[in-house]
Parts: C-alpha cells; sequence; structure tokens
C-alpha cells in the first residue's frame, strides 16, 4: 500500500511539471469549428499512463519487456504527433510495430498462424485508434477508463481468470488515470489528454485485455469496450455512407452531438459513457454462462440506441453544418455569426475567469495571432503590453473600454467601443500597456503579429 501511495504522489508530482514543460513549450490545444472546447487548454497530459508504466517497471520490475517498449515507441510517436502532425502512414507503421512488440509478450508471434496474427494486429490496432477517436470532450477518456480499468481489476483478483496480469500493473494504471480524471475530468479541464494519452491508455488496455482473452479463451470479454465500440464502428459506417474522408477530424460521434448540438456539459456525457459501460461490464461479470447470449443481446441494444438517437438529433448537426455556409468542405471555412457568439459567450459565463476564446488560425504555425474572445462583465484582465506587437481589436457584439496606462501603472486614457456606434475597434500600439473594461457582453475579434507567445511576467502590471 505505501508504495501505491508514493507513486501517486510521484504521479502527481510529474503532471504538474509536465504542465509547467507544456506551457513553456506552448504544447497547446487551441480551439477550431470542429473542436468541442473554447479555450486554450495544455495538450498531452495523457502522457502520465507511459509514466505509470515506467514506475511500475521501476518499482516492480519489468515482466512485460516488450509490452514496456511497445508502449514507449508508440508514445513516442503520438506526443511527436501532438506537437506537430505526422503523415498517418508514419504512426500506422509506429502503431503495428509497437503492437507486434507487445504481441511478443502476449506469445501471439507464431507464423504457423500467420493469418490470426494479422486479423489480431489490424483489431488491435483499430480499438487503439478509435479510443483515440472518441477522446474529444472533458472527462471522457478518464472516465471511460475508469470504468473499464475496474472489472479487468476484479477479474484478475477474483474468480478463474484471476492472475492473467500482474494485477500492480492494473493498479498503478488506475491511479495515473485517476490523477488524470483529478485535472481533466472537470468543467474546465486543465489538460487533455493528447494522442499521447488516449493512444497510451488504449495500448495499456489492449494488453490487459489481451491477457485476459487468451488466458480465458473468452473473446466476448471485448463487451468490457462495447460503448466505445458500437459508437466508434456506427459513426464510422455513417461517414462512409456520407462519402467522407475518414482521415479528416469531425463531430459526429454519438457524445460529440451531446454536448454540442443538445449541449450537454461535457462532464455530464463523460459520466453517462462511464456508466453505461460499468453497468454494461457488471452484468457480463454476474453472467458465469451465457456471454455470447449476453454479447449479442447488448450489441443489438447499443447499435439501436445509437441508430434511434442519429435519427432523432442529427439533424441539428447537418444544421450546424449549413451554418458554417459550405457543408461540403466545412473544415476550411467559419461564419462568424449570432449562434457562435452565442455558443462563446455560454462558455464565458460558465468560466471561472468570465471569458472564452476561439482560435482562428489555420495551424499553430501561422505566423499571425488571429481569435475571438467572448467578455462577461466582472471578468478581470491585469495591465499588461505586447513589446513585439501591435494588437488590433474589433467589437463584433457589445460593449467595451479600453484603458491606456503609462509605465507607472497610472491611467492615462479611456477608449470606449461598440459594435453599435462609431468605435468599433482599435489598433494598440506595441508596447502600450492596457487593460479592458467590459460594459455589456461582448464578443471581440483580436489580432496580432507573430507565432502565439503567452504574456511574461514582466509584461504585466500586478495591481
Amino acid at each position: 500500500m505505501l508504495t501505491y501511495i508514493i507513486i501517486a504522489v510521484l504521479l502527481f508530482a510529474l503532471e504538474l511539471t509536465y504542465f509547467r514543460i507544456a506551457d513553456y513549450f506552448n504544447i497547446i490545444d487551441r480551439p477550431n469549428e470542429r473542436s468541442s472546447h473554447r479555450q486554450v487548454v495544455l495538450r498531452g497530459g495523457g502522457i502520465i499512463f507511459t509514466f505509470s508504466i515506467w514506475l511500475w517497471a521501476a518499482f516492480y520490475g519489468c515482466p512485460y519487456t516488450w509490452f514496456v517498449i511497445g508502449l514507449s515507441l508508440i508514445a513516442l510517436i503520438s506526443f511527436i504527433d501532438d506537437i506537430r502532425p505526422l503523415p498517418d502512414s508514419l504512426r500506422l507503421l509506429f502503431q503495428f510495430s509497437a503492437m507486434a512488440l507487445m504481441f511478443a509478450d502476449l506469445g501471439l508471434l507464431r507464423i504457423d498462424a500467420w493469418w490470426m496474427l494479422i486479423i489480431a494486429l489490424i483489431l488491435c490496432v483499430g480499438i487503439t485508434n478509435a479510443y483515440n477517436f472518441m477522446d474529444g470532450i472533458n472527462g471522457i477518456t478518464g472516465g471511460y477508463s475508469l470504468a473499464v480499468l475496474l472489472p479487468l481489476l476484479w477479474l484478475d483478483t477474483n474468480g478463474e481468470e484471476a492472475g492473467f496480469v500482474e494485477p500492480s500493473l492494473l493498479v498503478i494504471a488506475f491511479l495515473a488515470t485517476f490523477v488524470f480524471c483529478y485535472f481533466n475530468f472537470r468543467t474546465h479541464a486543465r489538460c487533455f489528454a493528447g494522442d499521447v494519452g488516449s493512444v497510451g491508455i488504449a495500448f495499456i488496455i489492449v494488453f490487459a485485455l489481451g491477457r485476459l482473452i487468451i488466458q480465458s479463451q473468452d473473446i466476448t470479454y471485448l463487451i468490457l469496450l462495447a460503448l466505445y465500440g458500437v459508437d466508434s464502428v456506427l459513426t464510422i459506417c455513417h461517414r462512409i455512407m456520407l462519402h467522407e474522408n475518414l482521415g479528416k477530424a469531425h463531430r459526429k460521434h454519438m457524445y460529440q452531438l451531446l454536448a454540442n448540438e443538445l449541449r450537454w456539459p461535457h462532464i455530464y456525457v463523460s459520466t453517462l459513457y462511464m456508466v453505461t459501460q460499468l453497468a454494461v461490464s457488471a452484468w457480463l461479470l454476474l453472467l458465469p454462462e451465457w456471454h455470447w447470449v449476453y454479447a449479442i443481446c447488448i450489441l443489438i441494444t447499443l447499435c439501436t440506441i445509437y441508430l434511434l438517437f442519429m435519427k432523432n438529433f442529427y439533424h441539428l448537426h447537418q444544421e450546424y453544418l449549413d451554418s458554417l455556409n459550405n457543408a461540403s468542405d466545412y473544415e476550411n471555412h467559419l461564419v462568424l455569426n449570432p449562434r457562435l457568439f452565442k455558443e462563446l459567450l455560454a462558455e464565458a459565463k460558465d468560466s471561472p475567469r468570465l471569458r472564452a476564446s476561439y482560435d482562428l488560425r489555420n495551424t499553430s504555425e501561422d505566423q499571425s495571432q488571429r481569435m475571438l474572445n467572448a467578455l462577461i462583465p466582472g471578468t478581470e484582465v491585469p495591465i499588461h503590453r505586447h513589446p513585439t506587437t501591435k494588437e488590433t481589436i474589433v467589437v463584433l457584439l457589445g460593449q467595451l473600454t479600453e484603458i491606456y496606462f503609462d509605465e507607472e501603472g497610472c491611467e492615462i486614457t479611456r477608449i470606449h467601443l461598440s459594435a453599435d456606434k462609431d468605435n468599433r475597434g482599435l489598433q494598440i500600439p506595441s508596447g502600450q500597456w492596457h487593460t479592458v473594461e467590459v460594459t455589456t457582453p461582448c464578443v471581440i475579434m483580436e489580432v496580432k503579429d507573430g507565432p502565439y507567445q503567452p504574456v511574461k511576467p514582466e509584461d504585466i502590471i500586478q495591481k
């Protein structure tokens, strides 16, 4: 128990250390038209899952050497992809290679059953990528992973299948997931998992689930991933029917419609998926026999729910696409309309800072900063300056006042801006100390030169 406590403390410390590194190197996730969030958030917090397995190997030895090497390999390529997008072919090459290393520990690298090996590789890589596809809202990756790890841990310590994997591995993976949920399973997430997180925890779960299936000779234990499986597979089928490019990001998953079109809070949607999967898994564990009958009934039930949901609510997503003015190429178009402003203001109202941002850049490599900012009266913006760039502000909705200060922090002048009056925007000189006072809920467009750089402490006046 003491070892687990020490590892949990180390995981917290490692996560907080990563936050500082990610903030320094600007490893962030900026929202766009296909995002389910509106604020800039640190990316890659899910690296803690890989850290946890390294700690497990350090404290408990490494009986699964090839698994740990495979996890490190797939985490590395995923982390690089989080920083700078890589070609799909390169990522798949690393994923299949990492999965082959895992199979060495699972005892599946057999030449006499090469065709089964190929099928298993495709299935496991598919599950890993499906897990990644489903990582789109606060809490869902962490919450769902807890819902999968709990039944695995129970099976590993009870009943006929006990001992299919080292229990300490599952316990430490559970601790890492709990730590990650502390920072992510909340209305305003401190970090996102990133590919390094969603792919990493999927790799760990696939390994444990693989050992369970091999020992029990019961493939119906895949039901422990039933909810993700149904949502992923049916969404892919839907997109194929729509002749969409499967490599393009989208917002067509059931959980995305719940969070975006129906505007359920992210935490509610993640909790729904978590609790539903726990219930599905619990009934499987309670049934000593009839696993196949149960599996078929559950899959039919979940598929029916998915299809009925899409029949009733998919039109809302289509309306969203239509609002972007060109549904056939919506990735490249964004219409600044009242609906977008309303969504941003709702996000700002729920934020402790009373503001929310929306990135308008094409990529993080753009040599200019363009964003929307929704501001609610009462938000506090510190007096600051931008030494190397001018800042252009245009008020699209509402009213605010820009306030200029001198080097001593004394107020110089006020400039009132309104979307409905003559003064609708201004250009703030580089190096000018300023802040903003929000009169009514408003949405502004901000434009600055150069790539994004956080404001440095020396460029802020504390009052």
